[in-house]
């Protein structure tokens, strides 16, 4: 039995040639080595090196959205270190620093964290008072 080495699902389209999947510790990669037997085919992986070479700067775009996610949750709980959350809290903040869209509400507190109204207004109003995040019209918002 014969095992990928890519899953081709995640990406939009390698040229043609290159579809063929490969055994493990197979030295030669078939569509891009000269075949003796069949034909013209040549050396010429132009069209591998396109697609190579732009799954890779998608690759890297993603590492870095990721990687800039990240250092702002960082820099967000380094900056408030000494203050105490309770766990409800703290997920909720996390959810909000991860990939939170909009601004966030009590309602949307109370939704995210399974709580009622009243809890989440109090879990929101206890970090804002604090100046651990900032209130700006109707929603919350990191500092």
């Amino acid at each position: 039995m014969k095992e990928a080495l890519w899953d081709r699902s995640s990406f939009d389209g390698p040229p043609q040639h290159c579809l063929t999947a490969l055994p493990y510790g197979s030295l030669q990669t078939p569509g891009l080595m000269p075949r003796s037997n069949s034909g013209t085919r040549g050396l010429d992986i132009t069209g591998w090196l396109d697609w190579f070479l732009r799954s890779s700067d998608r690759t890297l775009d993603g590492t870095e959205e990721v990687l800039g996610n990240v250092m702002h949750r960082t820099c967000y709980w380094d900056a408030v270190a000494g203050e105490t959350f309770s766990e409800r809290q703290r997920a909720v903040i996390n959810r909000m620093l991860d990939s939170f869209e909009g601004k966030l509400t009590s309602s949307k507190w109370a939704k995210l964290a399974r709580v009622s109204s009243d809890t989440a207004f109090r879990d929101i109003t206890n970090p804002v008072d604090r100046g651990l995040l900032e209130k700006e019209g109707e929603g919350a918002t990191e500092p």
